[in-house]
C-alpha cells in the first residue's frame, strides 16, 4: 500500500514537471507589451497654481483661459487633469467654485490629441470620476447623479464625443 501511494505520488510529479517543461515561458518583451497596453484609465484632477505656465505647456488653453485670473474673488479653482491611451493624449479642464458648481458637477472641458494637435472635443457638466476606455471604441464614461455613468463616444468624422442613448 505504502510503494502504492509512493509510486502515485512520483507519477503526479513526474506529469506536472512535463507539463511545466512544454509550456512556453513568457518573455520580457511578451510581459511589456501586456503591461503597458491599456484599455481604461480612471483621470485625476490637480489644482492648477499657476495659469501661465499652463499656457505656456499648452498654449490651445490661452483662449478658453483668457478672462480667469486666480485666485478670484468668487473663489473659483481650475483643475488639470492629462492621460495618454494608446494614441490618444487627453487634457481635461475643470472650473469649480461658487459659479461653477451645481447638482450634476461642475463643467469640464475635454481636448483630445490623436497625432495632429490638440482639438476640443467636449464640453460637459460631470462630477469627478471619468473613466477613458478604447473598448470597443474610443470613450468617455461619465457619473450620473443616479449612480449610472453615461458613455460619450468619439465620433471620427465630427471630431466630438457624443452622447450614447
Amino acid at each position: 500500500m505504502r510503494n502504492t501511494i509512493l509510486f502515485l505520488i512520483l507519477i503526479c510529479v513526474a506529469c506536472q514537471t512535463s507539463t511545466e517543461k512544454t509550456t512556453t515561458p513568457e518573455t520580457q518583451a511578451t510581459q511589456e507589451t501586456k503591461n503597458t497596453v491599456k484599455t481604461v484609465i480612471d483621470i485625476q484632477f490637480e489644482p492648477v497654481e499657476n495659469i501661465p505656465s499652463l499656457v505656456k505647456e499648452y498654449p490651445f488653453l490661452k483662449e478658453d483661459l483668457r478672462d480667469l485670473t486666480l485666485p478670484d474673488p468668487m473663489g473659483t479653482e481650475l483643475y488639470i487633469a492629462k492621460a495618454t491611451l494608446g494614441e490618444n493624449s487627453f487634457v481635461f479642464t475643470r472650473l469649480e467654485g461658487s459659479l461653477y458648481r451645481g447638482t450634476e458637477g461642475s463643467p469640464v472641458e475635454v481636448y483630445l490629441d490623436r497625432g495632429k494637435g490638440y482639438k476640443h472635443a467636449l464640453s460637459v457638466t460631470t462630477h469627478r470620476d471619468i473613466t477613458i476606455v478604447t473598448t470597443p471604441s474610443l470613450a468617455l464614461l461619465l457619473p450620473l447623479s443616479d449612480g449610472t455613468r453615461a458613455r460619450w463616444v468619439f465620433n471620427e468624422t465630427t471630431g466630438q464625443f457624443a452622447l450614447v442613448e
